[in-house]
C-alpha cells in the first residue's frame, strides 16, 4: 500500500520509526528518507517493548536500510493490506484530491500505519464513507452526503495517544511487530550466516545473536503458536523498578548477612565498617555499568550474553559456565543451610540426610514459578524474614552480653584488627563482605523482564543503600555485642532458644534467596534449549513439562554436589573467588573499556572514569587470587585439623 504524496510504504513507515529512534542508522533508502519519520516515532510509544526491542538496530548498516523496510513490509502485510477503494464522487465542496486519496470503507481500513502515515502531515486528508468509521477525536475538514473528509494533522498527538489502542488492528500490529523483531533481529543487525541450534562458528568479538527465532520460523507458525508466543512476551514483560529492586533483594540479602559480624571480629570495627561502606558503593558502580550495558545492548538476556559482545563464543561459553557453577553451588549451599536450620530447630536425632532433602524439595518448589515477576511477590515475604531474623538475633546477643557479668561493658571488641590475624583469616573475611553484595551476578537476567529498563538505576541505587546500612548495622551492633567469639553465622550467637526462633524465622529467606538461583539457572539452560519454540515462553503444556524437568534436575545436582563434595563448603568460597570477584568487579570494569567508552581517551570524563574502572578492575583481580589462595589455604588446614565433613553423613554440616 503506498500513501501520496509522501510516497512512504507501509513497512518505511515502521522503518522511520526505528531509525529515528536510534540516530546510528545510517539510511540512504529514498522511501525512507521522510519528513514522516519524526510523527511516526511516536508509534513507538505506544508499547515499551517495541523501544527496548529496536535498541541494537543502531548498528545498521547502510546496504541493510532497504532490506529493513522490506522485512518490516513483508511481516504487517497480512493485517495492513486494505482493498482498493473507490473514489467518492466530485464535490463542489471536495477539498484537493490526492492521488490516490487515504479512503475508509470498513473499520480494517484504518490500521495504525495508515493512521501514523497521515495524521501528522497536514496536506494529508483522509475520506470516511461512514461517520461510524471516525476514530475519535479526529476533527472533521468537510462532511458530505458520501461520506466525510478529515484532517488528522491538525491534532495533537497527545490527545491521540490515549485512543490509540482502541484501533482495530493495534493488537495485531503490535504482535506482527514483535515477531519482527524475533524473527529479523540479527539479520538486520548486520551480516550473518545461516545457523541452526547453538552453531557459532566463526562468530567474532562483540557479535551478539540471541534471537528468540529463526528467521525462517515465522512463515511456519500457526495461529496457535503466535497466540502463544504474544502471551509470552507480555508474560516476560512485567517488571518494574520496585520489583526488580525486590528480586535483587532475594538474590543478595539472604543469611550470608549474618557472617559480617564474624568478619568485622576479624578485621575489627574501624577496618570492617570502612570495608562494608567502601565496597557496597563500588557494587553499586559495577552494577550502574551493567544496567548501563543492557541499556545500550537490550539482546544481553544473562551475562554469558555480555561475554559475547567482548570476546565472542569464547567469551560466552566461559561465563556461561562460571554463572552456571556458581548458580548450582549456591542452590546447594542453600540445601546445606537449611538442614543447618531444621536440624537447630527441631534439635532432633534424624538423619540430616532427611533434613537435605526436605530443604531440596522446597527449594524445588519454590522454584517452580519461571517469571521474576512472580518471584517478587515472594520476595516481599523473604525481605520481611531476613530483617526479622537478623532484629532477632540482635536483640539475643544485646540481651545475652547484658546478663553476663560485666554487661556490655565487658564484652571484648575492638577498633582494630586482631593482633594474631593470618592473610588467610583476613582475606577471608575480606571476601565475606565482597561476597554480601554480589547482586551483579544475575542482574541482567532480572533487568530482561522490566517493561522500563532505564529505571534500573532506581533499583541499584535503592538495593546499594538498604545492604550497606544493613549489613553496617548488622556487623558493627552485633559485634559490639558479642566480641571476638562471635559466630558465623550470627545466629547462633542469640542464645540456644533464640537462635532456633530467629533460625525458623529465617527458613523463608533461606529458600526464597536459594531458589532464585534455581530460576535464573533454570532459564538460562531452557532458553538456550528451546530458543527457537514457542515452548521457550513456558506457558504451554510442553513448555511447563519441560521446565519443570530443568529446574528438578539443577536442584538434584546441586543436592547430590552438596553432599558428596566433603569440602564444599570452601569450594563454594573457591569458585564466589573466582567468579563473584569477575560478576561485581572486573567484568563491569571490562564492560566500560570495551563496550561503553566513547570519544578520546584524554577527555576529562574517559579519563576520570577510566581511573574509577581501573580500580574495580584491581579490586576484582585482588579478590579474585587473594581470595582464591585463602580459601584453598583453608581447605588444607581444615584438611589437617580433621574437620572436613563425609560423604552424605548423618552428622549436621558446619
Amino acid at each position: 500500500m503506498q500513501i501520496e504524496p509522501s510516497g512512504v510504504y507501509l513497512g518505511s513507515v515502521l522503518a522511520l520509526v526505528c531509525f529515528r529512534l536510534y540516530l546510528q542508522f545510517n539510511v540512504t533508502h529514498p522511501n525512507l528518507n521522510q519528513d514522516l519519520g519524526r510523527y511516526a516515532l511516536q508509534l513507538i510509544g505506544c508499547s515499551p517493548r517495541m523501544a527496548d526491542a529496536w535498541a541494537p538496530r543502531g548498528r545498521q548498516k547502510l546496504s541493510q536500510s532497504g532490506k529493513l523496510s522490506e522485512f518490516l513490509l513483508s511481516a504487517t502485510k497480512s493485517c495492513f493490506l486494505p482493498p482498493e477503494p473507490t473514489l467518492p464522487p466530485s464535490s463542489p465542496l471536495s477539498p484537493p484530491r490526492q492521488s490516490p486519496p487515504i479512503i475508509i470503507q470498513n473499520p480494517f481500513d484504518f490500521p495504525l500505519a495508515c493512521y501514523f502515515s497521515t495524521a501528522f502531515a497536514s496536506s494529508s486528508l483522509i475520506f470516511f464513507l461512514s461517520p461510524s468509521l471516525l476514530p475519535p477525536l479526529l476533527p472533521i475538514f468537510q462532511q458530505q452526503p458520501s461520506g466525510i473528509w478529515c484532517d488528522p494533522g491538525k491534532v495533537e498527538f497527545n490527545f491521540i495517544f490515549p485512543t490509540l489502542h482502541l484501533q482495530p488492528v493495534f493488537g495485531l500490529f503490535d504482535f506482527f511487530l514483535n515477531i519482527l523483531v524475533m524473527a529479523y533481529g540479527d539479520d538486520i543487525v548486520g551480516d550473518r550466516k545461516s545457523q541452526s541450534g547453538m552453531d557459532f562458528e566463526n562468530e567474532k568479538k562483540g557479535d551478539l545473536y540471541s534471537p528468540q527465532y529463526e528467521g525462517d520460523m515465522v512463515d511456519k507458525m500457526s495461529d496457535t503458536e503466535r497466540n502463544i508466543v504474544e502471551a509470552g512476551i507480555q508474560k516476560y514483560n512485567r517488571l518494574g523498578w520496585k520489583r526488580l529492586t525486590v528480586v535483587m533483594i532475594v538474590e543478595a540479602i539472604a543469611l550470608g548477612s549474618l557472617s559480617i559480624p564474624s568478619a568485622f571480629a576479624t578485621l575489627g570495627m574501624v577496618a570492617g565498617v570502612i570495608t562494608t561502606i567502601g565496597l557496597g558503593f563500588v557494587a553499586i558502580y559495577t552494577s550502574h555499568i551493567i544496567g548501563q550495558v543492557k541499556l545500550k545492548f537490550p539482546d544481553v538476556a544473562h551475562y554469558p550474553d555480555a561475554g559475547r559482545l567482548m570476546f565472542g563464543r569464547f567469551g560466552y561459553e566461559i561465563i556461561y559456565v562460571m554463572l552456571g557453577l556458581e548458580l548450582l553451588f549456591l542452590t546447594g549451599s542453600h540445601c546445606l543451610t537449611g538442614t543447618i536450620a531444621f536440624v537447630d530447630i527441631t534439635e532432633s536425632s534424624v538423619c540430616s540426610i532427611v533434613f537435605a532433602v526436605v530443604s531440596a524439595i522446597l527449594l524445588l518448589l519454590l522454584a517452580i514459578p519461571p517469571s521474576f515477576a512472580e518471584m517478587a511477590i515472594l520476595g516481599y515475604i523473604d525481605f520481611i524474614s531476613i530483617i526479622v531474623a537478623i532484629g532477632i538475633t540482635m536483640i539475643g546477643t544485646g540481651v545475652e552480653s547484658t546478663n553476663q557479668p560485666g554487661g556490655l561493658s565487658a564484652v571484648n571488641w575492638s577498633a582494630w584488627p586482631k593482633d594474631d590475624i593470618s592473610f588467610t583469616d583476613a582475606f577471608i573475611a575480606i571476601t565475606n563482605i565482597v561476597f554480601a553484595y554480589s547482586f551483579a551476578l544475575c542482574q541482567f537476567s532480572f533487568m530482561d523482564e522490566m517493561h522500563t529498563p532505564k529505571d534500573y538505576i532506581k533499583s541499584i541505587w535503592s538495593l546499594g543503600i538498604i545492604e550497606i546500612v544493613i549489613y553496617t548495622l548488622t556487623g558493627a551492633i552485633i559485634y559490639a555485642f558479642v566480641g571476638q567469639d562471635v559466630a558465623s553465622p550470627a545466629l547462633t550467637s542469640a542464645g540456644h532458644t533464640l537462635s532456633r526462633v530467629a533460625y525458623g524465622v529465617a527458613l523463608p529467606v533461606i529458600f526464597i534467596s536459594g531458589s532464585i538461583n534455581t530460576v535464573v539457572l533454570g532459564r538460562m539452560i531452557h532458553g538456550r534449549i528451546f530458543k527457537n519454540s514457542p515452548i521457550r515462553f513456558i506457558n504451554t503444556k510442553m513448555g511447563w513439562i519441560t521446565w519443570l524437568a530443568v529446574i528438578t534436575v539443577i536442584t538434584v545436582v546441586a543436592f547430590i554436589v552438596a553432599e558428596v563434595i566433603p569440602f564444599f563448603s570452601d569450594l563454594l568460597s573457591i569458585c564466589s573467588a573466582l567468579f563473584v570477584s569477575g560478576f561485581t568487579f572486573y567484568f563491569p570494569a571490562l564492560m566500560w573499556f570495551m563496550l561503553l567508552r566513547e570519544g578520546s581517551w584524554f577527555t576529562r570524563k574517559n579519563m576520570m572514569l577510566g581511573a574509577i574502572n581501573l580500580i574495580c578492575l584491581l579490586i576484582g583481580l585482588i579478590t579474585l587470587g587473594a581470595g582464591t589462595y585463602a580459601s584453598v589455604d583453608d581447605i588444607v588446614n581444615n584438611y589437617k585439623s580433621g574437620s572436613v565433613r563425609g560423604v552424605f553423613t548423618c552428622a549436621a554440616p558446619e
